[in-house]
């Protein structure tokens, strides 16, 4: 049985990522991004992160919060939460931030546990 990850720092999570898919990966990093339930994406990352010499999958259209709407690079991949199975989803260039989007977490049962620590169980 494998353990259920678990951040101590609220409400952000350690996730691996690939951009690429199997045996394609062109790039691979770890980082820690606000889980964010009202991104219904699966994982932003600031530009300045993928590798300029990857091509994107496509681009895409997204609404902000205050209703703007931007047009991002968007990348194959997937965002593997500790040893829990990789999901596939879209790595989007947006911002100077790093957000966990629905698309991704929708895949685990999400415990914010009394704004303490955030905990993923499959």
């Amino acid at each position: 049985m494998t353990a259920s990850p678990a951040s101590p720092r609220f409400p952000y999570l350690t996730v691996h990522v690939q951009i690429g898919r199997a045996p394609d990966v062109e790039q691979e990093f770890d980082l820690e991004p606000l889980v964010d339930t009202g991104f219904s994406g699966g994982l932003a990352v600031p530009g300045d992160l993928i590798y300029p010499s990857i091509t994107p999958f496509t681009h895409l259209t997204w609404e902000l919060a205050d209703q703007t709407e931007v047009y991002t690079p968007a990348y194959e991949g997937s965002v593997q939460i500790g040893q829990l199975p990789p999901v596939p989803t879209l790595i989007i260039a947006l911002g100077e931030g790093e957000l966990l989007g629905r698309d991704v977490t929708n895949h685990f049962r999400v415990i914010f546990d009394h704004g303490d620590r955030v905990l993923v169980e499959p």
